[in-house]
């Protein structure tokens, strides 16, 4: 039952997150030079490499590259039109390639397929950057896959007249940040530090978000051999950590941090089968540390970004002062301790909003749910043989560390 309701929950944040609309405000420039302000649709880069699709008063409109001249989204992705012959194809072909650094050199980016490149525009010249692969075939019969590791000869030749940028090229892997680096220390290099060379770069940048929350916190606990809850409601703080782990893949972060709670309720059990007749007061109190592992994925939104996270949570039972009175009759009673478990794992799903304001830092507001994997520890009392569950409804501030 527990796992049905986990299902219909993720099932139906994933598809309130998916109804809403994938755009983000940008601006489209068209042939005649004209800049149109209005929104489009970020989708992967392949398919943002082949069409934008743009959203405006007037209406929406879906572009190929030879219709405009390029697109801006949110100021996160910059394509321009270009005219290009990949090794995989007899003739030119015009697409939207993604502009990583504009300046005396300009660096741009194309998604085809399973094949990426990276391209050089310097003194007229346009220059292919690949790293292939091909299939090699040993005496023995084992096959194994290398890369051509062609970019590296072909930005020594291009950068020629930098030759201290020579051994950087040679190490550099081929992605976005090392070289869109190599390409922008060159603009400088030949330019002069004190000049502006540097039109544009694409921001590569690791970023890490602290998260400052605080909220409300309702827990329910009811133990396995009786229908009846243990409820408590208390307050709720913290602080999370929001890691972007693949750049090309914004819109995932990866979070984890501290939070804390506590645990404050009485209830009396008059239903407890696992001592028939007896009676059972519990008096349950205990502090809560949590640290929770999740992967979020967020919508990227015009304003107000929706997301939903899934993971676990790893809860800490601090500062036990947990008992109970076990009684028969008003003259048979005995108090007993209920250590819980140092250690308890939850699982954990959470949607909310993030709302960006001019830094770049955001508000964000997040309602949480959590039920206990009762069965992956052996109980060690009576409180400790139950079900848990909780549902944290929180607000805080995010700010780049």
């Amino acid at each position: 039952m527990k796992k049905l309701l986990l299902l219909n929950l993720a099932t139906l944040f994933i598809n309130l997150s998916y109804s809403q609309s994938k755009t983000q405000v940008g601006f489209i420039i068209q042939l005649n030079g004209d800049t149109i302000h209005g929104e489009i649709e970020n989708r992967s880069n392949i398919k943002n490499a082949e069409q934008c699709k743009f959203y405006s008063k007037n209406g929406s409109f879906t572009y190929n590259a030879n219709e405009i001249k390029e697109y801006n989204i949110s100021n996160q992705k910059y394509y321009i039109s270009k005219s290009v012959k990949l090794p995989t194809e007899t003739q030119k072909e015009t697409y939207f390639l993604e502009f990583l650094v504009k300046g005396t050199a300009n660096l741009y980016y194309l998604k085809r397929m399973h094949d990426e490149y990276f391209f050089i525009e310097k003194d007229s010249t346009f220059t292919i950057l690949n790293n292939n692969e091909s299939i090699v075939n040993e005496d023995d019969g084992s096959t194994y896959a290398k890369e051509s590791k062609q970019y590296i000869g072909a930005m020594i030749y291009a950068f020629q007249d930098a030759p201290q940028l020579r051994n950087k090229i040679k190490n550099s892997e081929f992605y976005y940040k090392p070289l869109i680096k190599i390409v922008k220390e060159y603009n400088t290099s030949v330019c002069g530090i004190d000049d502006n060379c540097i039109e544009y770069k694409k921001d590569v940048e690791d970023k890490v978000y602290l998260e400052v929350l605080a909220g409300y916190n309702s827990q329910k606990l009811t133990l396995n051999s009786s229908s009846q809850s243990i409820n408590s409601n208390n307050l709720t703080f913290g602080a999370n950590f929001a890691f972007t782990p693949l750049k090309s893949h914004y819109v995932w972060n990866f979070i984890s941090g501290i939070e804390f709670s506590n645990f404050n309720s009485s209830q009396n059990i008059t239903d407890y089968t696992a001592i028939p007749n007896d009676f059972v007061s519990v008096e349950a109190s205990f502090f809560r540390i949590n640290i929770p592992i999740k992967v979020r994925y967020t919508l990227p939104l015009n304003r107000f970004r929706s997301f939903i996270s899934a993971g676990i949570n790893n809860s800490f039972i601090a500062s036990n002062k947990s008992t109970m009175i076990i009684q028969r009759t008003q003259y048979t009673k005995y108090n007993k301790d209920t250590k819980l478990s140092t250690y308890q794992l939850f699982y954990s799903l959470e949607a909310g909003l993030k709302i960006p304001n001019q830094k770049n830092n955001y508000w964000i507001t997040r309602l949480n749910y959590d039920i206990k994997n009762s069965n992956s520890f052996p109980a060690k009392s009576i409180l400790d043989d139950s079900s848990e569950n909780r549902i944290m409804f929180t607000l805080g501030y995010a700010f780049i560390l």
